[in-house]
């Protein structure tokens, strides 16, 4: 899409709008990243993830990711054999407790409710008690 498109769409504030009410840093640094698509199937799919999503939050309620740390510098020092302080090890910990609460949110309690595009998603997410 062209950027005077974009400019006379007011996009920038739609991003900061939607920057906003981001969760956690990574979710701010995703929402930032966004520009529009003019591919007809990604928008197509889009859209039905959002829908999925919106019935998910519906039946489901939220799914509270708020106070949730960046822990990618954390992870790069580990791949160098890196030592965490104590603050890091809390936030690795509050980070892999979440993740098992977004696993356990995406099971399907009744067999009526399938996503089936979120799902995948979900069962992705890796959790240190398998």
């Amino acid at each position: 899409m062209n950027q005077k498109a974009l400019h006379t769409l007011e996009f920038d504030k739609i991003r900061d709008k939607l920057t906003s009410h981001a969760a956690t840093p990574m979710g701010k640094e995703e929402a930032r990243a966004l520009i529009p698509s003019d591919d007809f199937d990604t928008i197509v799919n889009a859209q039905k993830e959002t829908s999925e999503a919106v019935s998910m939050i519906l039946k489901k309620g939220l799914l509270s990711l708020g106070g949730l740390k960046d822990i990618r510098p954390s992870l790069q020092r580990t791949a160098v054999d890196g030592v965490l302080s104590i603050e890091e090890l809390l936030y690795v910990g509050d980070f892999l407790y979440t993740a098992r609460r977004a696993k356990s949110y995406a099971k399907s309690e009744n067999k009526n409710d399938s996503f089936p595009l979120l799902e995948p998603m979900f069962d992705s997410v890796e959790t240190a008690d398998k």
